[in-house]
């Protein structure tokens, strides 16, 4: 071999080395319970100061199950990282009317098509049934995102929802978000998952029919070693400091009935911030058996037909909309 093509190989050598290191740290930083129900190409892992875990879906990607996940709906990413039929233009034209809805897979619509979870389901109502000569479309864009916490949604309408400039945001929070962050629980889902995966107690359960075995142990950990009181001030933090990106209307929204943690953290923040809305009126889907999946809470198409239609309601009723 010359000396030329010595080197060469050399080189390449190194670079396949630094490569196959990098996706090794790469693929290791992402969070694993995520990874167990979402195909792997499905997840950006993006780099955020102060948040070692957050993650968001790939764009101009399709985000499906892992194929042992018996619901099979795709999720349409635009190029922006949300679950789209469209790309929304940054600028807002006159007579454009935006909401943006913030979450978790209850908003985002984990495990049904793009086309029917509620905020598109809700984009389409208000344009069918809502239109008059002040507004030319409404826009609904979603930031919901599977398995968020509040301090991930408000950091992805930093980073996403910000520059779209709404005109009211709704943020979707089941009263058992409330208890949830996921810079400390996803540490010990990862050590959780590993070692379940590897006595097979992970397989066990998937056959058993419980997708989410691995947070569920991780979760309890969790609520053992850290105290209510400090997770529910931390809380009430992350919604206070939501006002420095947004102090447009706001309404956070949940079913009844609430756990007083909620009730402390949702209520002393409504109480202090103008333009703030408590909407505890929606339809909890796992109430009834035709609006969630068979083995599974999450809302069906039915189920994010009947959410998008409380909102509707919720709307029309406390006159948030500039036409009747």
């Amino acid at each position: 071999m010359g000396k030329s093509k010595l080197i060469a190989f050399i080189v390449l050598s190194q670079l396949l080395i630094i490569a196959f290191l990098v996706f090794s740290i790469y693929k290791k930083s992402l969070p694993k319970i995520f990874l167990s129900l979402i195909s792997k190409e499905s997840v950006l892992s993006t780099k955020t100061k102060g948040l070692d875990y957050f993650y968001e879906p790939s764009p101009n990607s399709l985000d499906k199950a892992n194929t042992w996940i018996p619901y099979q709906g795709i999720s349409t990413i635009n190029s922006d990282s949300l679950n789209e039929r469209y790309d929304y233009k940054t600028e807002k034209d006159p007579g454009i009317f935006r909401i943006i809805t913030l979450g978790d897979s209850w908003t985002y619509g984990l495990y049904v098509d793009t086309d029917n979870n509620w905020p598109e389901t809700l984009e389409d109502l208000l344009n069918k049934e809502k239109t008059c000569s002040a507004v030319k479309k409404y826009e609904v864009i979603n930031l919901g995102v599977w398995g968020y916490d509040l301090q991930y949604a408000a950091k992805r309408f930093e980073l996403r929802g910000a520059k779209y400039q709404p005109d009211v945001v709704i943020w979707f929070v089941k009263s058992d978000d409330m208890l949830q962050i996921n810079e400390l629980i996803l540490p010990l889902e990862k050590n959780v998952d590993a070692e379940m995966r590897k006595n097979g107690e992970f397989q066990k359960a998937v056959e058993e029919g419980d997708y989410y075995a691995s947070w569920h142990k991780a979760y309890s950990q969790y609520i053992d070693k850290y105290p209510e009181e400090s997770i529910v001030e931390k809380q009430k933090k992350i919604l206070s400091d939501f006002d420095s990106v947004y102090t447009n209307p706001l309404i956070i929204a949940s079913f009844l009935p609430v756990e007083p943690y909620y009730d402390d953290i949702v209520g002393s923040f409504v109480a202090g911030r103008p333009n703030t809305y408590d909407f505890r009126g929606l339809t909890n889907p796992t109430e009834y058996r035709e609006l969630h999946f068979s083995g599974d809470p999450h809302p069906n198409e039915n189920g994010h037909r009947i959410i998008a239609e409380d909102f509707l309601n919720y709307l029309v009723a406390k006159d948030f909309l500039p036409c009747k």
